[in-house]
């Protein structure tokens, strides 16, 4: 399976926003986490076919068109 990991980050953040979205190229899906802990992700959105609208959460506030992934 081939992931390609993104860390989302905002400038002035100081640990910048902790989003990562993973596209699995493979099955044509995203998974966005949030809310780092010391084990893993509090919250798991996904994962979502391609070309699905993705919420992103403050401070990005904003819906991603995964269409053209």
């Amino acid at each position: 399976m081939s992931f390609a990991p993104l860390k989302l980050t905002t400038p002035g953040q100081g640990r910048g926003a902790p989003l990562y979205l993973l596209a699995g190229r493979q099955l044509r899906t995203c998974t966005l986490f949030s809310e780092p802990h010391d084990f893993g992700y509090a919250v798991v959105d996904g994962p979502h076919p391609f070309a699905a609208m993705l919420r992103l959460p403050e401070p990005f506030n904003l819906t991603l068109d995964t269409r053209s992934f």
